[in-house]
């Protein structure tokens, strides 16, 4: 029988500021931190709406010192939501060394470090680099965020980093969890931070998925997403050592699946059939009932074809029990946080089996007449969560499931 993985510590700087309990309350509440973009003009594109980390922590320079002077912000917010996550756990950086190989290190990002890309690229065509480069070259490198947080925490297991599009936070989860099954690891600190940059912000405006008015999804009106930025990152544990130094207990990490979709670049499955074989093989992980399952924090990006894969797909997996499933979507109010996404929706999903409540899916008017599910919409819902699931699907068909349970 396997020893039991769970969730000692949770740490997370967000679009509505610094820390935990500021995430979890504004998402209770419904509140929306999207707004026009700051950090760069985005006056020309079709949309200017992101959701970004407040100015008062980007410019903050204590905050930034305290982090280890990283050069590059996603590092900058990972650093803080790994800090408070040991914090929460019980841990520092003494006791990290002290595990050696036995404290390992995942981090799921996908744009980290496009905006030092950008400054470089802008100096190149400009003519200005007169033999130098305007930043130094370790910030451009997407595993500069791992780097920095192995070297500043003292973390020397194993570490990897995952970038597998918006499944990158959920995958890195997932390694994690089989780290310390397979016996590699006691603990393993896990998440990931992501940013908003030009060049994303372009590109996703390039293929009309960004919204010009707010997120909706699920919602029969729906017309696409805002990029979110943030970093989240947790403490997965075995259950043994967390009894050992008697460590507060979240939640149980009990199943991870992942499929690829195999079928478009950009695209998700047309039947949700790829997306579903992700949920089966994390239901099939952590041996749960379908009719086990609360609540599954969706995916849920508010544009077309996903919210359609995704209802498909989590109405073929759950058959009966479809209208019993609360489902709801955070990205109503943070945005897509790209690859900190799973992280950030991880940390959201363990909070509701913890505090017995669902965020709600804002901005919701209409249903579509497919959706026989049971959505949680624009007022959070208290409610038992025995188990619950975690949804990430990204481009190149890159699909992640992980399910967490109430503790036993």
């Amino acid at each position: 029988m396997r020893s039991p993985v769970v969730v000692t510590g949770m740490g997370v700087v967000s679009p509505f500021g610094l820390g935990r309990n500021t995430f979890w309350e504004n998402l209770i509440q419904g509140r929306s931190a999207i707004r026009p973009i700051e950090v760069f003009d985005a006056a020309a594109y079709k949309s200017s709406l992101g959701a970004e980390i407040p100015s008062g922590i980007r410019n903050n320079l204590s905050l930034r010192n305290q982090a280890g002077s990283p050069e590059e912000d996603a590092t900058f917010y990972a650093y803080l939501a790994a800090e408070e996550a040991l914090s929460d756990a019980g841990l520092g950086k003494s006791e990290l060394e002290n595990l050696g190989a036995q404290a390992g290190l995942m981090v799921g990002t996908l744009c980290s470090s496009s905006r030092n890309y950008e400054i470089l690229g802008r100096k190149y065509f400009q003519g200005d680099l007169n033999g130098q480069t305007p930043v130094s070259v370790a910030p451009t490198l997407v595993a500069y965020q791992l780097a920095h947080l192995a070297d500043r925490l003292g973390i020397s297991g194993p570490a990897s980093l995952s970038s597998t599009a918006c499944a990158s936070g959920t995958d890195a989860l997932g390694f994690a969890l089989d780290l310390i099954r397979l016996g590699r690891c006691e603990l393993v600190l896990v998440g990931g931070g992501d940013i908003i940059s030009e060049v994303i912000h372009a590109g996703f405006n390039s293929v009309f998925s960004i919204t010009q008015d707010c997120l909706r999804p699920f919602d029969k009106n729906r017309s696409g997403f805002a990029i979110g930025e943030g970093a989240a990152f947790l403490v997965f544990e075995s259950y043994r050592s967390a009894k050992a130094r008697g460590a507060n207990i979240y939640a149980e990490v009990a199943g991870y699946g992942s499929s690829n979709s195999a079928s478009h670049l950009t695209a998700t499955s047309k039947d949700g059939s790829g997306e579903a074989r992700a949920i089966f093989r994390a239901l099939a992980d952590a041996d749960c009932l379908k009719e086990q399952v609360d609540y599954v924090n969706a995916h849920g990006t508010a544009t077309i074809h996903n919210d359609r894969s995704e209802t498909l797909a989590l109405q073929s997996v759950f058959e009966a029990h479809s209208p019993h499933l609360a489902v709801s979507s955070i990205k109503s109010m943070i945005g897509h946080c790209m690859g900190a996404a799973g992280a950030l929706e991880a940390v959201a999903t363990v909070l509701s089996i913890h505090q017995g409540v669902i965020p709600p899916t804002i901005n919701f008017q209409e249903r579509e007449d497919y959706c026989k599910l049971d959505l949680v919409t624009n007022d959070a819902r208290k409610m038992q969560v025995r188990s619950a699931l975690s949804n990430s699907f990204g481009f190149a068909g890159n699909n992640a499931s992980i399910l967490f349970t109430q503790p036993q």
